[in-house]
């Protein structure tokens, strides 16, 4: 036998040992359902139902998040933003001004963006 037929048996030895062919065949099919996710979109599957382990157009039509609306009135959201941009004012940070008032930090800049407020300058 030559040496390139001993290299190439050695390396299907190794590679018997590392994983049967049943195991390898699986780990392809599933990396090749994973490239056609990534490039195809998640569409193609719908196409294929529940068997494949694709998704139903109820599911698939249904936003991710719809998003939490403000529960908070309008008026009472102003309001916070109003005291704890008073709080900034007289020298409190951000964090710390919305924490006194009771309103997350994230809160508080989601607010003042959506009510067009923008935040005091810097002390």
């Amino acid at each position: 036998m030559s040496l390139t037929g001993e290299i190439a048996t050695a390396v299907c030895d190794l590679m018997e040992s590392q994983m049967t062919s049943a195991e390898f065949d699986a780990s392809i099919k599933r990396n090749k359902l994973l490239h056609d996710c990534k490039t195809k979109g998640f569409k193609h599957l719908m196409k294929l139902g529940h068997d494949f382990g694709g998704i139903s157009k109820d599911a698939a039509n249904k936003k991710m998040h719809a998003g939490k609306q403000f529960q908070t009135p309008k008026d009472e959201r102003l309001a916070k933003v109003r005291a704890i941009n008073k709080l900034r004012r007289e020298g409190a940070n951000a964090r710390s001004a919305a924490t006194q008032c009771g309103v997350p930090y994230q809160t508080y800049r989601h607010w003042s963006a959506n009510l067009g407020i923008s935040p005091p300058p810097r002390a």
